[in-house]
């Protein structure tokens, strides 16, 4: 009994100070007392967290003092630099890489250029391996890929055929001690526009390489189907080289499956008299209220980063 009651009282302890971190993630710096009444406990239980968190140097004493109630009180902040993330994606032949701190704060913007269908694993690894050294205390990597994969595992990725499997994952976490998350690229978007709709699909459509993309997004999650599979939908639109008839057919498809009320697209294609048409045609197959609200978006790249970087957020916002 006394063995369980000690378990018991130390998970309570770890989602108390999970609490508390992302409440310094979300409101730097913070008193005793405001942590306290945010968190919903008491003030000597925030107290000893924001001390532990003080002694780890997860967290910092403030130069700001809480002068609310009179005399001067201690306030506490999340500390920048006792963690760093980083998101790297592959454009065209190279690749788009940034450090994020504790915060999820942009800090610092890297790349590596001319890659080649020789790329490998070894490669990216020493890429990285100079980012850590400039950074120690980085953590976990997010990589987004413009192919198809199931957990680490890239299963099509037709520029860099040497990167397929899990080697390039499981190579970072071994010779680099990091967390690795690997995103296709239009799901990592898909992930970063979960924050603004909550049902829709993301359709990209790219022009020089005739491929086409989708991530789907049910009920505020990314949704990958068996296999991670879902969205792959150039085994559904028979000619790519014709990018009206590829979005018309996709939504279609999405429509008649999933009856999205949003269908998002971008893509060297996407202006707004192109849409009008794509909606013209969808007018003489389907019913009128069945067609979806159609979006141009504009800014993927942007998405890209917001969505590699969300997978690890998520984590650190989960941990005990």
């Amino acid at each position: 009994m006394q063995r369980e009651n000690a378990a018991h009282f130390e998970l309570v302890k770890m989602q108390n100070r999970r609490i508390i971190r992302n409440l310094l993630r979300q409101e730097s710096p913070l008193s005793i007392a405001k942590a306290a009444s945010k968190a919903g406990l008491s003030y000597p239980t925030v107290s000893g967290l924001l001390k532990e968190l003080a002694s780890s140097g997860e967290a910092l004493v403030s130069d700001i003092q809480d002068v609310a109630g009179g005399r001067p009180g201690i306030c506490y902040e999340l500390n920048p630099s006792y963690q760093y993330a980083l998101t790297a994606f592959f454009d065209d032949w190279s690749i788009k890489a940034e450090v994020y701190d504790s915060f999820g704060k942009p800090v610092k913007p890297y790349s590596l250029e001319h890659l080649s269908s020789g790329t490998d694993a070894a490669e990216i690894v020493s890429f990285i391996s100079t980012i850590q050294e400039e950074y120690p205390s980085l953590s976990a990597v997010s990589i987004g890929i413009p192919g198809a994969v199931y957990g680490t595992e890239i299963r099509h990725l037709p520029k860099f055929p040497r990167l397929l499997g899990n080697h390039l994952a499981e190579t970072i976490r071994s010779e680099l001690n990091l967390d690795v998350y690997i995103e296709n690229d239009t799901n990592a978007i898909a992930l970063a526009e979960a924050n603004q709709w909550t049902d829709f699909a993301h359709i990209i459509y790219v022009d020089e390489d005739t491929c086409i993309g989708v991530g789907i997004v049910l009920q505020g999650q990314l949704f990958t189907g068996n296999a991670g599979c879902a969205g792959e939908m150039d085994y559904l639109c028979p000619h790519l080289e014709d990018p009206e008839d590829t979005f018309v057919t996709a939504i279609l498809a999405l429509t008649c499956v999933l009856n999205l009320p949003d269908i998002l697209i971008s893509g060297t294609f996407c202006t707004q008299e192109n849409v009008n048409r794509i909606r013209n045609r969808l007018c003489e197959r389907l019913p009128k209220e069945l067609i979806p609200r159609l979006h141009v978006i504009e800014d993927r790249n942007t998405l890209y980063t917001q969505g590699l970087l969300r997978k690890i957020l998520t984590v650190w916002s989960d941990r005990m």
